[in-house]
């Protein structure tokens, strides 16, 4: 009798504890808390399974992990800087100053009358004023040779061109902090390739462009960054910063065309710009804030969103 008594006491002990284990890896698997050390849970989420304790729960990521995976994925554009000018050919054209070399043409207007060959004066008035209304006078002018030239490229460096948005709507939630860290480490970047930053904030207009290739220039703007990035209080304008841009692209020498626009994503851009975007061959990723903008999303090339859970 005993040993059966004794055996009974095992089976139930035994489905206490596998209770137990079933409950304890119901807790492991989520129930919509934070688990130690930080954490997003899904069910957080509004409208996201209520009630339901089988939740898997994500861990929460750093900034500085979370900014790394972006720059990580950003992909430099190639520019070739002018090293020089090089001689072309050469064109004659006319002196301002008296040269020894002369030629004699009509004249093109009134105003050139003093030019006018010194014996055309001893035409009769009749004559001489109608040969002058007509522009048939001949005139002396003088003629120099100059060298025509071009610039001379060297070897393509690597560029980010990035376009910050400062306008107002960025001080919330931390967006201009999260700016600040993702240019520093995209200038990171520049540092460990010898590349290029090129930056340019924004709000209802760009703002003056600035400039860092050396290691000394890239390590100050760095320093400076957040002096460049703050909340400037104004509206935001994705088609005058666009078009800036693009006039860079266009003007420079960029074998390679591509633009980070950082922003929270709230603003529209006209048809016109992105044509003339797409006109220009330029890829666009689109880094944004904490926000979401799906017309952005749908005319990026490459499209991020960083906010502080994944």
């Amino acid at each position: 009798m005993l040993p059966l008594i004794i055996a009974a006491g095992l089976l139930g002990a035994g489905a206490y504890y596998a209770l137990k284990l079933i409950q304890g890896m119901r807790t492991g698997l989520g129930s919509g808390k934070k688990e130690e050390g930080g954490g997003e849970s899904i069910g957080d989420q509004a409208g996201d399974n209520p009630g339901n304790d089988f939740i898997y729960t994500r861990p929460k990521l750093g900034w500085d992990e979370l900014i790394q995976k972006v720059v990580d994925g950003v992909v430099f554009t190639t520019k070739q800087m002018v090293i020089g000018e090089k001689k072309v050919g050469t064109k004659r054209v006319e002196s301002e100053i008296p040269a020894d070399d002369i030629e004699v043409r009509k004249m093109r207007g009134l105003s050139e009358l003093p030019k006018v060959l010194p014996g055309s004066h001893a035409l009769p008035d009749d004559i001489f004023y109608g040969m002058a209304a007509t522009n048939k006078l001949p005139v002396v002018q003088h003629i120099e040779t100059r060298d025509l030239t071009e610039p001379e490229y060297g070897k393509a460096h690597n560029v980010l061109l990035v376009l910050q948005d400062i306008s107002g709507s960025m001080e919330e939630n931390d967006r201009l902090s999260w700016s600040i860290r993702l240019n520093q480490k995209l200038i990171d970047k520049c540092i460990e390739q010898e590349a290029e930053y090129v930056l340019i904030p924004f709000s209802n207009y760009p703002y003056d462009t600035v400039r860092a290739s050396t290691r000394e220039e890239l390590e100050g703007l760095k320093r400076r960054v957040d002096e460049i990035i703050y909340d400037s209080g104004g509206g935001t304008s994705f088609d005058n910063v666009l078009l800036a841009v693009v006039d860079i692209l266009e003007r420079e020498r960029f074998a390679e065309k591509r633009i980070i626009l950082v922003t929270d994503g709230e603003d529209s851009i006209s048809d016109d710009v992105v044509n003339r975007l797409k006109k220009s061959g330029a890829n666009l990723h689109s880094i944004v804030i904490a926000g979401e903008n799906s017309y952005l999303r749908s005319i990026s090339d490459k499209y991020d969103v960083l906010r502080e859970y994944i």
